[in-house]
């Protein structure tokens, strides 16, 4: 790993190690060990280009949105729940409404987003959890 120091200039460089500990800089909240770090990492990674492209592209009219789907009833979800069934019911547990989403769940919110209704929004990102993201 390449600790992200100097990143303001858009350079990484190496900074010497302290007691065989590395620091890791990032967001994703929801980032929890044996869960996924990297594909949250990539989440956390949208949220940042979401935000950045809202600043930047909101002076021209166009708006920019994140959409950050919890557990929504995709192939992926169905697999992981084949490999380890006690997943599922672990992150069901820690979802505040008790179920799965559903497609159309997030299919609905983007409707919105893309509608007049939204039109003084950028820049934010939609969770679609459950509740799950306030945990």
């Amino acid at each position: 790993m390449l600790p992200l120091r100097g990143a303001a200039n858009g350079k990484a460089s190496r900074r010497p190690r302290r007691h065989d500990h590395q620091s890791f800089l990032g967001s994703g909240k929801n980032a929890r060990v044996g869960s996924f770090v990297d594909y949250t990492a990539g989440k956390a990674a949208v949220d940042s280009l979401t935000q950045g492209l809202a600043q930047e592209q909101g002076p021209e009219g166009i708006s920019v949105f994140g959409v950050r789907p919890g557990i929504i009833n995709t192939d992926m979800v169905k697999e992981a729940a084949k490999i380890n069934p006690a997943w599922l019911e672990t992150v069901l547990a820690g979802t505040p409404n008790g179920r799965v989403g559903k497609v159309e769940d997030v299919a609905n919110a983007i409707l919105w987003l893309l509608s007049v209704d939204a039109r003084h929004s950028t820049g934010s990102t939609i969770d679609i959890s459950g509740g799950r993201a306030t945990q």
